[in-house]
């Protein structure tokens, strides 16, 4: 059984770039988001609400990753999620 893990990022990480490192450096995958877009924005509500309607609820669905979990996942596997975090955060900051 697996799920997520959710942690908000600050805004200045570039989710994407993170993810990319991520997967590219360390081989550290990270699935889906729980939710890419809000409820608002949703197809069956695009022609009654607008972007910057929820502002906090637009930020969570912009600045969240989900970092894997799962049952009897390895001491080892746990550290290398969290080192592989911290490294590419790292860089991300180093360049901005």
């Amino acid at each position: 059984m697996s799920y997520k893990y959710i942690a908000l990022l600050e805004d200045w990480v570039d989710r994407t770039v993170l993810k990319q490192t991520m997967r590219e450096e360390f081989g550290v995958g990270l699935s889906g988001e729980v939710y890419e877009r809000p409820v608002h924005l949703q197809p069956y509500f695009e022609n009654e609400y607008n972007e910057g309607l929820l502002p906090q609820a637009e930020r969570l669905c912009h600045q969240h990753i989900c970092l894997p979990v799962y049952q009897g996942m390895s001491t080892a596997d746990t550290t290398l999620v969290t080192e592989s975090l911290k490294s590419a955060l790292e860089q991300q900051k180093s360049t901005i």
